[in-house]
């Protein structure tokens, strides 16, 4: 495994690359040689990032494969892409394909969502910190008090970990 590197975001050039690759019928572990990344990384990146071409939902991400779904889509290069039927003769209802553009919009936004901030007034804002601090006091980590209140506080794991970090009201993680 010599030649990858640590994990970083897959960068606008790469999902091009991966794009161009795939239309072209390499495999991961091709691609993934040709990146310096890992092949699992490379086909997470496809499959998390695929979207619907053809079907309801077209231009969304695609979240389930229908069962009566090419068999394409349910393993490896999980898309229609670089399929010889793709274009103009396929006759399936129901179709995906990965491209870099729409990737990275999709990458954007689910980063985008993650930073935005909470939008509560300052009452609000005082009842969650005060049951932040309370659940952490029990032993909860951040990640359990965001999945055990997700109707309740309605942030993040991530934004209870930077409060928590920030030590915004006395929230302090146990050292």
């Amino acid at each position: 495994m010599s030649g990858q590197r640590r994990y970083f975001r897959v960068t606008r050039a790469e999902r091009s690359a991966i794009e161009r690759a795939l239309d072209g019928r390499e495999g991961a572990r091709s691609i993934a040689r040709d990146l310096g990344r890992s092949a699992s990384s490379v086909s997470e990146e496809v499959r998390r990032n695929r979207t619907v071409a053809k079907g309801p939902d077209k231009g969304g991400r695609v979240g389930e494969v229908p069962d009566d779904a090419c068999r394409r889509l349910t393993r490896w290069p999980w898309t229609c892409n670089g399929c010889r039927y793709r274009r103009y003769h396929c006759a399936r209802r129901w179709r995906c394909e990965y491209s870099a553009a729409r990737a990275q919009r999709l990458s954007d936004a689910l980063r985008s969502d993650a930073r935005r901030g909470v939008d509560m007034g300052e009452a609000e804002a005082g009842r969650a910190l005060a049951t932040i601090r309370s659940d952490i006091a029990r032993g909860l980590s951040p990640a359990q008090i965001a999945r055990a209140r997700t109707d309740g506080l309605g942030m993040s794991a991530s934004t209870i970990y930077r409060w928590v970090e920030a030590g915004y009201a006395g929230c302090r993680t146990p050292s």
